[in-house]
């Protein structure tokens, strides 16, 4: 809507392989970058609907990632948003019914030290709970660390938050997946070579 640079971050299908997801950044008439999250028909590729987040501060705000419930029935994108307080950076996670592309909830997490990055989102298969991961600021290391942060997909309750610190305080989670009663998280982790490593 705001005639300026929109881009596609992220993509998901529906189970039933009836529609398609795409989320990413876009700029607002008033606003900096919203999310900006369309549905499409898989097979003709007609536009269902367009969604847009526009963060509290009515300032950047940048979705990374898409999933869908393993019912059809929700999409979740999660990417940062900045908040109100000065240099505060958020988690932001929004459910969208995705029949209609209304917007059920938003939930953020606010980092230790205000600033967080989320990178990708995924829905359990049993459709009880979902999942975000990122980076978050620890006041603790003054590094990052990977925060991954469960919501009830329902409601958008948070259900716990969980941090990876590696040896030297620089942890970049960039994936979330999930397998039954298992959270799997990976990104990038600094050593104690100097180097990054796989985490």
């Amino acid at each position: 809507t705001g005639n300026s640079t929109d881009d596609a971050r992220s993509v998901a299908v529906s189970p039933d392989g009836a529609a398609v997801f795409v989320t990413g950044s876009s700029p607002g008439k008033t606003s900096a970058e919203d999310y900006a999250t369309v549905g499409y028909n898989a097979a003709t590729g007609a536009q269902l609907w367009v969604s847009r987040y526009n963060g509290p501060d009515n300032s950047e705000d940048e979705a990374s990632s898409v999933a869908v419930s393993p019912d059809g029935k929700t999409v979740f994108v999660t990417g940062y948003s900045y908040g109100t307080t000065a240099g505060e950076v958020d988690y932001a996670t929004v459910a969208y019914n995705a029949a209609s592309g209304a917007q059920l909830w938003a939930q953020r997490y606010v980092s230790p030290d205000l600033q967080g990055f989320a990178t990708s989102v995924a829905a359990s298969p049993d459709g009880t709970a979902v999942f975000v991961t990122g980076y978050s600021g620890s006041q603790a290391t003054g590094g990052y660390d990977y925060a991954t942060v469960a919501y009830n997909p329902a409601t958008g309750a948070q259900l716990w938050v969980k941090r990876y610190n590696g040896p030297a305080g620089g942890d970049f989670a960039h994936s979330v997946t999930v397998s039954g009663s298992t959270v799997y998280v990976t990104g990038s982790s600094l050593g104690t070579n100097n180097g990054y490593d796989y985490a």
